[in-house]
């Protein structure tokens, strides 16, 4: 890359698959500003203008060029200063050109038809990297379908038109740090993770402002004008552009995943399937079992209105109860926990089994009502939020908006989705409505692992340094939680201990109340896998259990009907008149506890001001180093016309020396020896006559 040049982000990718998305969260970046899509490069490197002129009435006859509002004469000042000219030095004053008008020193492009040309860009612009972004393309073909442009609604057509762009893309030859691929579905999943990837190969550095894209959406699409054709032909009025990217006004939408499962037809599926199956399967794009009509194809085949909704089984219980084991044991035994697991940590290295989407939205639950795991309030009454107002019923408002979408998300890709996060114990009432607004609160499952108060208290001592009391007060108002919101339901009671100390026994039964696999060779392969020996540990013996404990524990795997569930809830509602007293234990935290939290206040508080000092050196460097490029392309247009200057100074020097030899030539001749007695006495007359 040149030295005059800093690297430039081109988002390419077939239409429809989230370029518009991804340009806007890289022009919320402070030091870097994305046009709307200017389209005019691929005509230039088909006929490279050959000088200033060429260039500025092909850049302004440009359909796209209305959407930049920039200065023509301005910008045609600068070009013509070029000295001498060149396509890409002119490129690149147009793309400084429209930083400028927002105070940035970086630029970049979002072009989605760039794709099909990305090795003549690669030269002309040695610092573009070029940022592939790649759809499911069955969604990509029901995306056009309604649209104006593309490659119409024949399902053919469209599978055709998106093999064509990806391979043209993956078929350029670019060096792994001139270009990425990123997946559609990534960017709404984990966008803060995509990001990074792309800041790390366009060397910027990561900024938050880029998560928060959609408060400044409308603003940045309001550019564009009125559609049109070449000849200057009306093809989609502003307000048609405007509607079809208005979702990205709002953050990622995680419904926007796999909707070809019930928007395609079966047999449009086949064609797509038939045409792109192999580069869907180089992707890692998921697929169903296939049918026996359909097995060539592996179609995965669509649901219909008759179809049962999926099943959802929640595993239930307190944080260092054996939930994720059991989470383990019955995924092996056939229960799916889906893509978008938490990594393990040194505190659980089997891993977590939990959902990431959904731990990061019961945080947040939680947080909305000044809670945390460690803090439970009653959430039993949170279905409608009737004690939310303001902007508190608006940020509630918001996260069951990305529930539905998550749940859409998880149950359009499976018949049986498998979920534990201890924090659900707490949060069952909002997830259950989230469901039953899908119509499948139905066809949810429970299973409630319990485990001896003083094992779990031990735990937490050791992991978080809780006291005994504190662990045992979290245990009480956990399992008093479950036991509330599982009234007028029914579900499956583990005790964690008994499930180590007879594993193959309780798995059975388990697996047999789930109707899951129940051979004994099945079993026993799922048990050796999720349960091993060195699970045991914080084990109390003999301690003292509490009532609620002996009610429950101590028994293999066993159903409670609705009507034991009531039973219990009446006895221990009654026991316990006081129960908020069990809800929330903050006024009896220990001493440790506290100081430990306010540590942590102050601490992240020390991070804040740091992050924010570093947020403000980054982009005061990100500025330095526009300035610096900008000084660098300065230096190398006075280099540029001072090597013509000194061509100049060569040929006047090289005329010198010519009229010089020419006099001496002269001097040296005959004719002037000869005439030298006129030229003396022609001089005296002079002398005389001016006398």
């Amino acid at each position: 890359m040149s030295v005059f040049t800093t690297a430039a982000p081109f988002v390419v990718g077939v239409g429809r698959s989230g370029t518009t998305l991804l340009r806007l969260m890289l022009d919320a970046h402070p030091a870097l500003a994305i046009p709307p899509e200017t389209h005019f490069l691929m005509a230039m490197l088909a006929h490279p203008p050959g000088n200033a002129g060429e260039f500025v009435a092909a850049l302004t006859g440009a359909h796209t060029w209305p959407d930049f509002h920039l200065d023509a004469a301005a910008l045609e000042a600068e070009v013509r200063a070029l000295s001498p000219f060149s396509l890409d030095a002119a490129v690149r004053l147009f793309y400084r050109a429209y930083a400028r008008r927002f105070g940035k020193p970086r630029w970049g492009d979002k072009s989605p038809p760039y794709v099909e040309c990305l090795g003549d860009l690669a030269r002309l612009l040695p610092e573009a990297r070029f940022i592939h972004i790649i759809r499911d393309g069955r969604d990509v073909a029901l995306s056009f379908r309604d649209k104006w442009f593309g490659p119409g609604r024949d399902i053919a057509d469209a599978a055709r038109f998106w093999r064509r762009r990806i391979l043209a893309a993956r078929q350029a030859g670019l060096a792994p740090e001139r270009y990425l691929e990123v997946r559609y579905e990534d960017l709404l999943r984990t966008p803060e993770d995509v990001l990074r990837r792309v800041c790390r190969l366009i060397d910027l550095d990561f900024d938050p402002a880029m998560l928060n894209y959609h408060r400044g959406a409308a603003e940045r699409l309001a550019e564009v004008g009125d559609w049109k054709d070449a000849g200057g032909g009306l093809m989609a009025p502003r307000e048609k552009l405007l509607a079809i990217h208005r979702r990205t006004h709002t953050p990622p939408d995680l419904a926007q995943i796999g909707k070809w499962r019930s928007g395609l037809t079966a047999p449009e599926q086949a064609t797509f399937l038939e045409i792109n199956g192999d580069l869907l399967h180089e992707l890692d794009y998921e697929t169903m079992p296939p049918t026996d009509t359909q097995a060539q194809l592996g179609l995965w085949p669509a649901r219909t209105e008759g179809d049962p909704a999926p099943a959802v089984t929640f595993v239930l219980g307190m944080h260092r109860s054996g939930t994720s084991a059991v989470t383990r044991l019955l995924h092996v035994l056939g229960l799916d926990v889906g893509d978008h697991l938490l990594p393990p940590r040194q505190d659980n290295p089997e891993g977590f089994f939990e959902d990431a989407g959904v731990v990061d939205l019961d945080r947040r639950l939680l947080n909305q009502r000044r809670s945390a795991w460690y803090l439970p309030v009653d959430t039993a009454a949170w279905s409608a939020a009737a004690d939310c107002q303001g902007a508190d019923r608006a940020e509630l408002a918001a996260l069951e908006e990305e529930a539905r979408a998550l749940l859409a998300d998880r149950l359009a890709a499976r018949a049986d989705w498998l979920v534990k996060d201890p924090r659900l114990c707490l949060l069952l009432p909002f997830w259950l409505e989230r469901l039953a607004e899908r119509g499948a609160a139905g066809a949810a499952r429970f299973v409630w692992v319990l485990r001896h108060p003083d094992n779990v208290a031990a735990s937490l001592a050791a992991r978080d340094g809780f006291s005994l009391d504190h662990g045992r007060q979290l245990w009480l108002a956990y399992n008093l939680a479950i036991l509330r919101h599982l009234q007028g339901r029914e579900v499956w009671l583990l005790d964690y201990d008994q499930l180590l100390a007879r594993p193959l026994d309780c798995a059975a039964r388990l697996a047999a109340g789930l109707d899951l696999a129940t051979d004994a060779a099945a079993i026993e392969t799922a048990c050796g896998q999720a349960l091993r020996p060195e699970l045991r540990h914080n084990q109390v013996q003999d301690a003292p259990a509490h009532p609620l404990y002996q009610a429950l524990g101590g028994q293999p795997p066993r159903r409670l009907a609705a009507g034991e569930l009531a039973a219990l809830w009446g006895r221990w509602r009654d026991a316990l008149p006081d129960l908020d007293g069990a809800w929330r234990w903050a006024a009896g935290l220990d001493a440790t506890v506290r100081r430990q939290v306010e540590e942590l206040a102050a601490a992240d508080g020390r991070e804040n001001l740091l992050r924010e000092g570093n947020d403000s050196l980054r982009r005061d460097v990100d500025a330095l180093r526009g300035e610096i490029a900008a000084l660098h392309d300065e230096a190398a247009s006075l280099h540029a016309r001072l090597t013509e200057t000194s061509g100049e100074r060569d040929q006047l020097r090289d005329a010198l020396a010519g009229r010089e030899a020419l006099v001496e030539a002269l001097l040296n001749s005959t004719s002037w020896k000869v005439t030298a007695p006129l030229r003396r006495v022609s001089a005296l007359l002079r002398g005389r006559n001016s006398n």
